[in-house]
């Protein structure tokens, strides 16, 4: 059995010792993993959905689904509800947890050596991994029109708000921090427009991905959302840069958690993994240059700092001695 996470149970089941080879038209798919959701809701549970529409649109960076399984039972209302139980994928043998990874990474920098080479490498192809992501996800599951700027704007400011208030020590450390915050919910709410809206990971950091040591690929895990969330809002089409946000927020997380010795470590492996998604993004990102627009990095900028304000309440409430890493992180993103 694997970790449990608090919305469901992992178990991973070997394939038998007599499996036909591969190749073989009876062959059998390996070893699986095995989730069993502990949070039902009714409809068809993210994990499942997303995990499903990616394999059948051609994408190889995704454990294939091989069978699921629903619940069905009448509620109080004497409706019929059915949900999404649990599911089985292809197990990925010999992969490498990212948040361990970039966390050894980052103890065990020499600068300009093998392993910071190594390190950029990898983020990079992260990057790339999660443009492509983005780009499957839109295909797949289709797009949506956006939020205007301003309505997002407004979102944002509500739940920074809210931070502030939750974390006092956030404008006792950061000064200034309500009209810092609002000139970036302002520049957001000038822009023209946003991208089109598609589904999302919703969850995304280092520890929802695999680095798979024989393939040297990454692979990305477990699309159901924050699972505490209404199933409707983690089913929501969204902006694919709020993936890319979370993952950004992960890497300084695990510099502070690796204790990474040189200070360019962090920036050097956001920049690496920037490089890789903005190389592979969509289209509407300028391809001449192969970098983000006004509107890419202004809405970056806005969706990084609710990652980070979001983080700074969780800190605060569960782990109080590690609120300086968002606070860190605020910082950095004001300064920007």
């Amino acid at each position: 059995m694997t970790t449990g996470e608090q919305s469901n149970t992992s178990v991973v089941m070997p394939a038998p010792g007599d499996a036909p080879a591969a190749g073989d038209a009876d062959a059998a798919t390996g070893d699986l993993i095995v989730k069993l959701f502990r949070v039902l809701a009714p409809g068809r549970n993210p994990d499942v959905e997303v995990s499903v529409a990616l394999a059948r649109d051609g994408w190889d960076r995704v454990r294939t689904p091989v069978a699921w399984t629903t619940l069905t039972w009448t509620g109080p209302d004497d409706a019929e509800h059915t949900a999404d139980a649990g599911v089985a994928c292809t197990f990925v043998p010999r992969a490498d947890d990212g948040f361990e990874l970039f966390c050894a990474f980052a103890a065990d920098d020499d600068s300009d050596g093998p392993q910071r080479q190594r390190a950029l490498a990898l983020a990079r192809d992260l990057g790339d991994t999660t443009a492509q992501m983005h780009a499957h996800l839109a295909c797949a599951l289709g797009t949506a029109a956006p939020p205007a700027p301003p309505e997002l704007a407004a979102a944002l400011r509500e739940r920074a708000r809210w931070a502030m208030d939750e974390v006092p020590e956030l404008e006792s450390q950061l000064p200034n921090l309500r009209a810092r915050v609002e000139t970036v919910l302002s520049e957001l709410a000038a822009l023209d427009r946003l991208e089109p809206a598609t589904r999302v990971h919703g969850d995304y950091h280092l520890g929802q991905v695999l680095h798979a040591v024989e393939q040297d690929r990454w692979y990305v895990l477990d699309f159901e959302g924050e699972p505490l969330r209404p199933l409707a809002e983690r089913s929501r089409p969204d902006q694919p840069l709020r993936d890319v946000a979370g993952m950004l927020r992960s890497f300084d997380y695990a510099a502070e958690v690796g204790h990474a010795t040189h200070p360019d470590w962090l920036g050097a492996v956001r920049g690496a993994f920037l490089d890789g998604y903005w190389s592979a993004a969509p289209t509407s990102v300028p391809a001449q240059a192969a970098r983000p627009g006004r509107r890419q990095t202004t809405l970056l900028n806005a969706l990084e700092l609710d990652k980070a304000l979001y983080e700074a309440v969780y800190e605060a409430r569960n782990r109080p001695d590690w609120v300086a890493i968002p606070l860190h992180g605020i910082e950095m993103i004001l300064t920007i």
